[in-house]
């Protein structure tokens, strides 16, 4: 989509198309979180049911 707006000669759709991908830049990475929590619930809760075949110990280092 960058590389679109950057190919195209100056006009009121390349304005507006440089506002559409300066609003859609912030979520960029939503989904990539999004997915981090959902395998972080499962891994957690994956402990009861697994019979002791996953085990998870996690704890803050020096530094945080």
């Amino acid at each position: 989509m960058q590389l679109v707006f950057f190919l195209l000669p100056a006009s009121k759709f390349k304005q507006k198309l440089g506002v559409t991908i300066c609003a859609l830049s912030k979520w960029s990475m939503v989904d990539v979180f999004v997915i981090a929590l959902i395998v972080t619930y499962l891994a957690g809760n994956a402990e009861g049911e697994a019979g002791g075949l996953i085990k998870m110990h996690a704890e803050l280092g020096n530094g945080f």
